[in-house]
């Protein structure tokens, strides 16, 4: 792989992880397309791991007012041997935890299996198509939605599980957490801080699995690999902040009718391809 096909990766890695279209449908897809050698896990990782730093900078106020709060609440508490007592800051860390369990666990169990037997064009396809049901019936539901501190625990879990949707390419991480927050009544900018919110602990701690376990393949293309980080993390900060200020007065439904476009598309490639 070139820099410049890092680099054109990287920003599509960017616009497609934040964007509810799935990054994973579009790393497999458009190395076909452009007739780029096909990227590794590891590759798709480094590039997730550039989105999510771009979560944490992004977020970093967010992430340090939830962190101090929850240490606060539990060692002062625990200090003066009194019953501990969240702030809604501290309980939004706790939902972030609740929320992230579920993908955890599903994708230590499945993830090779996902790997080697999902990560095919025609499987990216069929979840592209449930993930557009998926989106289109949470846009059907979406009512002006409840605020972050009425979600509670047994609907932040809820919303974990809809995330386990995401290691199916094609579903889309954004797109699928968003529509779990959205029928669980949270507003769309609620549902869309939550995902990215959740999501980073999961990215992280793959993404650092996956280059422990192959550092001898990232060491080999450590600078393609750093320059596709590197645009994903910087363009992905720019996605970001579009998309969030879009969710704030603007609907699921320009995704919607972009992944019908993306469908067809791939539906007419695929013949094509076998004719």
């Amino acid at each position: 792989m070139t820099i410049l096909e890092a680099l054109i990766l990287g920003v599509v890695q960017a616009l497609t992880e934040f964007f509810p279209i799935s990054s994973s449908a579009h790393l497999i897809i458009f190395p076909k397309l452009l007739g780029i050698e096909d990227s590794s896990l590891t590759f798709d990782l480094v590039l997730h791991l550039g989105t999510a730093t771009a979560l944490v900078v992004f977020f970093w106020k967010d992430l340090f007012k939830i962190s101090s709060s929850f240490i606060y609440d539990v060692f002062y508490h625990s200090f003066k041997n009194k019953k501990i007592q969240f702030s809604s800051d501290s309980r939004y860390g706790l939902y972030i935890l609740i929320g992230s369990f579920p993908v955890i666990v599903v994708g230590l169990l499945f993830g090779d299996y996902i790997e080697e037997k999902l990560r095919q064009i025609d499987m990216v396809l069929i979840f592209l198509i449930l993930g557009t049901i998926l989106m289109s019936i949470a846009e059907y539901f979406a009512r002006v939605g409840k605020d972050i501190k009425e979600l509670g625990f047994s609907r932040a879990l809820i919303v974990g599980f809809f995330q386990c949707l995401a290691l199916l390419p094609g579903m889309s991480r954004s797109g699928s957490t968003i529509s779990g927050g959205i029928l669980v009544e949270l507003s769309r900018e609620e549902a869309g801080r939550f995902a990215f919110m959740m999501s980073i602990p999961v990215i992280i701690g793959a993404s650092v699995k996956q280059l422990i376990e192959e550092w001898e393949l990232v060491s080999k293309y450590s600078f393609e690999m750093f320059s596709a980080y590197l645009t994903s993390f910087l363009v992905g900060i720019l996605a970001l902040k579009l998309l969030l200020m879009f969710l704030k007065k603007g609907t699921l439904v320009p995704f919607i009718v972009y992944r019908i476009f993306l469908i067809v598309g791939l539906f007419f490639y695929i013949n094509k391809w076998r004719a």
